[in-house]
């Protein structure tokens, strides 16, 4: 499972609201919602959208977990490199 799994699993259990709730309000089909959760595939942009919008999470939150969308989507070393970069 990565990063990213794992922490928007937790942001779900922090929210109080239960993956019932985030399903109907993101309007994601249900399979793929936990496919997302379980690490075995990757939401599109439109979907981490539509789920961040329902769990309502602080700019802080939103942000750690697109960071690790982001890693997720393109690899650690990747990632890395760009942060490395982007320093230069």
């Amino acid at each position: 499972m990565s990063k990213f799994s794992v922490q928007l699993s937790q942001a779900i259990k922090l929210s109080g609201k239960s993956k019932n709730q985030i399903i109907e309000e993101s309007k994601i089909n249900r399979s793929s919602f936990f496919q997302f959760l379980n690490g075995k595939r990757m939401p599109t942009k439109e979907h981490l959208a539509a789920i961040l919008a329902a769990l309502q999470l602080t700019p802080g939150e939103e942000e750690q977990l697109r960071k690790l969308y982001e890693i997720a989507e393109i690899g650690e070393n990747i990632y890395e490199s760009r942060v490395g970069c982007a320093e230069c």
